[in-house]
Order: structure tokens, then C-alpha cells, then sequence
């Protein structure tokens, strides 16, 4: 930049003075230069040998390290005993009398027929109205099958006459009737 100095009325020439300001060199502006990759390195492809490579063994496996402070030694425990869950079992039920079960199921008061595999049997005399019979009953119990060749085998009866028995009520009696073919 120049200033400019204004001449006074004078007879003398009037000369112009420029006096010049000094100007600051400019300053670098920052340019962003793109910095060069290095190019991937190339991995050869497999080629064919007509001889088998060897194949190197694995690494060995490095040795546990030891552990910088001692650790606690656990202390024993009692192991807990397992609880016994009883199996629950039918309960006998509130009679005045004694019961007759008949290959796992009670005669139920008011049946003379108990249903089973391959045939029925027929009670006689029937229960009292709590399914039970008076002590010394005499209980007659015969088999009709399904199949007129099958026959029938009893365990728990006090008499047998082919495909009729007769058991003593003299307690609670369990009898199993087995059919034969």
C-alpha cells in the first residue's frame, strides 16, 4: 500500500512522495498430499508337485504356568442323603368288613362282574353297601371267557373246581385270575 501526500499552496514543484509499506511474504497454505499404499503383497498360487509335501508336525503344547499366589484348598462338604419319597399306595378304605380284590381292583359294592382281559368273573354273593363281606363269607368266583377255548389258572382262592373257586373271607383277599389259551 502507498500513502499519498497532498501538496500545500507553494511555488515550488510539487513532488509526489510514495513511501512504500513493507508487504509480508505470503504464507504457505496446507495442501493435503495423498500418501502412497504400499502395494499387497502377492501370494503365489498353489502349484502342482508331482512329489508328496510334507506335513510339519503340530506345536508342542506349552506347560501350564503356576499360578503367582497359592490358592485355598476347598474343604469337604457333606454330600446331603437323598430323601426317600415314599410311593404312595392305595389306602384300604373305611369298611366294616373285609375286601376282595380281584387281579388289582376291589369289588365295588352292587357288581356281581368284574371285567378282565379276554372273559369276565362273576362274584356270588355280591358286597355289602361298603363293599365288603361279613367275616367267614364264602365268596364263589367263576370265569366266563370270551373265547370258549381259553381257560383260566387262580392263585390266592382257598377251593378250585375247574373255572370255579371259592374263597373264605376270613381277611382282606387278593386273588389273581391268569388266562390260559
Amino acid at each position: 500500500m502507498s500513502s499519498v501526500e497532498t501538496p500545500v499552496a507553494t511555488s515550488e514543484p510539487v513532488v509526489e512522495r510514495v513511501r512504500e509499506t513493507p508487504t509480508r511474504p505470503p504464507r504457505p497454505t496446507p495442501t493435503i498430499v495423498p500418501t502412497k499404499k504400499p502395494d499387497p503383497t502377492h501370494t503365489p498360487y498353489p502349484t502342482y508337485t508331482p512329489y508328496p509335501t510334507s506335513v510339519p508336525y503340530p506345536a508342542s503344547v506349552p506347560y501350564p504356568t503356576s499360578v503367582p499366589y497359592p490358592t485355598s484348598v476347598p474343604y469337604p462338604t457333606s454330600v446331603p442323603a437323598p430323601i426317600r419319597t415314599p410311593v404312595p399306595t392305595p389306602a384300604r378304605p373305611a369298611v366294616s368288613g373285609y375286601l376282595l380284590k380281584i387281579n388289582g381292583t376291589y369289588v365295588q359294592p352292587g357288581h356281581v362282574s368284574i371285567l378282565i382281559e379276554n372273559g369276565h368273573i362273576l362274584v356270588h354273593p355280591m358286597t355289602g353297601e361298603d363293599g365288603s363281606y361279613p367275616k367267614r363269607t364264602e365268596v364263589t368266583l367263576g370265569y366266563y371267557p370270551s373265547n370258549a377255548a381259553a381257560g383260566v389258572s387262580w392263585s390266592g382262592v382257598d377251593l378250585l373246581r375247574g373255572d370255579i373257586s371259592v374263597v373264605y373271607m376270613d381277611g382282606d383277599r387278593e386273588v389273581i385270575a391268569t388266562i390260559e389259551p
